[in-house]
């Protein structure tokens, strides 16, 4: 039964939240622009237009523009209060993308709060040791996906991979931001449009193409070795299918690149010249030999499954098949999506303190201290700790899957 105990409180100084996952770049005035000529470039396939690190970006201005709105309302005088207790309640967040579009936007808020935290703080002489962290996370989620789909419609025989035209995209952004993540990314069978033609309720993206693009998406983090954060909603049955079928293909792909090596070595023993040798050494580099079978750690955020999907998805994830690397599985729950159904309860007690991180799933910043709040509260009550040792515990969750130093 879950427990009814109600939270301890604490005599200490309250400490900062880490939200693990929101979309406060979505609060932007003036929505999302169109994509840049950057990613029309990478896309074109083109190789006489240079360097793509020195394309010019058409939409830079509006790109900066969009991202420095939300910081300049929030240094503004109107919006003291606000800033001045979000600043002291919240030192770390996860921004998830949606879409090709807003990857720039990410990445140029992420920038532009932390910049803005530590020339705040340096003119007030807070310790500096305790700056914001805003990590970047790159990915596209289902309820996008047919606008991402558009968006590269001209580039789909240009993928580097089998799958959706825009992973060059999504691959060039991760790679080019060591620190970034994937998300938001996932499954959803409850989001539908209206069709124009036969104005009945269609799924947002046919779940073909969700599936597409979710094991797309998972076998670029798992090359990458990066985090994932997944979205999951009234499907579990096609994402455990989903998840079992990225295993089979890279259980595979790991046996190839094993055999490949091991040939490849054996040719090297045998070779007459030194140029034969360097260019089997070259080759060799370019065979990873430890291929990831999912990413390395996956987190399903406003997680809605019962206690059985828990156990279903970490039988899955974490299974230990050829290989002595284990998926790590973290979940979350945001209080305006999961606080109102029964089973929260029951479910926070069979994910357990160690695996769980607090977030808000917010595009409002004005409201994420207070769902932060919130959600620290229920989560006290439920395990009956203190809030401020929930709030300790579950930011240091958050920092490791995000692969940031703990203290």
């Amino acid at each position: 039964m879950p427990s009814q105990q109600p939270p301890r409180t604490s005599s200490s100084t309250p400490i900062a939240y880490f939200d693990a996952h929101n979309h406060i770049h979505l609060s932007m005035q003036g929505g999302i622009p169109p994509l840049t000529t950057e990613a029309m470039y990478l896309m074109s396939g083109d190789d006489n237009k240079g360097p793509i690190a020195n394309t010019p970006i058409e939409s830079e201005n509006d790109i900066s523009s969009h991202a420095d709105s939300i910081v300049h309302a929030f240094s503004s005088k109107k919006e003291e209060v606000v800033r001045d207790e979000f600043s002291l309640r919240i030192r770390g967040m996860a921004i998830m993308s949606t879409q090709p579009r807003d990857f720039p936007i990410v990445k140029q808020l992420a920038n532009a709060l932390c910049d803005w935290d530590t020339n705040e703080r340096s003119a007030t002489t807070i310790d500096l040791r305790n700056e914001m962290y805003v990590v970047r996370c790159y990915g596209v989620h289902p309820w996008f996906l047919k606008r991402a789909n558009n968006d590269f419609a001209n580039c789909a025989n240009l993928s580097m991979h089998h799958g959706p035209a825009w992973i060059n995209y999504l691959k060039y952004n991760l790679e080019s931001d060591p620190t970034s993540h994937v998300g938001e990314i996932g499954l959803d069978a409850a989001r539908y449009d209206i069709d124009p033609l036969t104005k009945e309720k269609v799924l947002a993206a046919t779940m073909e193409s969700q599936i597409e693009a979710f094991e797309s998406q998972m076998h670029l983090a798992a090359d990458l070795k990066r985090s994932v954060s997944v979205h999951a909603v009234k499907c579990w049955g096609p994402l455990m299918n989903s998840l079992n079928d990225i295993k089979k293909a890279r259980m595979k792909m790991r046996k190839e690149h094993k055999s490949l090596r091991q040939r490849l070595e054996r040719e090297r023993e045998l070779c007459e010249s030194d140029d034969e040798r360097n260019h089997i050494i070259e080759r060799l580099k370019g065979i990873e030999d430890d291929v990831l079978i999912l990413p390395p750690i996956i987190y399903f955020h406003a997680f809605g499954g019962k206690p059985a999907v828990v156990d279903q998805l970490d039988a899955i994830c974490r299974e230990k098949s050829m290989t002595s690397y284990v998926t790590e599985t973290f979940y979350g729950f945001a209080p305006v999506v999961n606080f109102r159904s029964p089973k929260t309860e029951s479910v926070l007690q069979k994910v357990g303190i160690k695996r769980l991180v607090l977030e808000s799933d917010l595009e409002d910043y004005h409201c994420v201290p207070n769902d932060l709040e919130t959600s620290a509260v229920f989560t006290a009550r439920v395990f009956g700790m203190e809030k401020d040792e929930v709030i300790r515990r579950t930011n240091s969750n958050a920092r490791y899957i995000y692969g940031l130093v703990n203290d």
